[in-house]
């Protein structure tokens, strides 16, 4: 199954960086509020699969990120990962 969607994270400091950065990749919905229900809204159901996350440095950015957002991003992706088969988070 080819990738239809690559999406790159790099040196994630704040949430913000990721919404950032996503919204530099690929088209956002005019109504996305940069949060994290929009953000689990928008990558389970409206963005088109396969969908892949590459984030090479995950645990650098991890320990930069306020503990809870570290946890509750983690657990989007994964709740995502069961969610739709055709999602890839892929640290390095």
């Amino acid at each position: 199954m080819p990738i239809k969607t690559q999406i790159q994270l790099r040196q994630i400091r704040t949430l913000h960086d990721i919404y950032q950065q996503l919204g530099e990749q690929i088209e956002l919905p005019a109504e996305f509020g940069a949060n994290l229900d929009a953000l689990y809204d928008f990558l389970s159901t409206d963005l088109a699969g396969p969908i892949q996350i590459h984030w090479p440095d995950c645990q650098q950015s991890l320990a930069f990120l306020d503990k809870k957002d570290a946890e509750a991003i983690m657990n989007l992706f994964k709740d995502i990962a069961d969610e739709r088969d055709d999602f890839e988070l892929i640290k390095h």
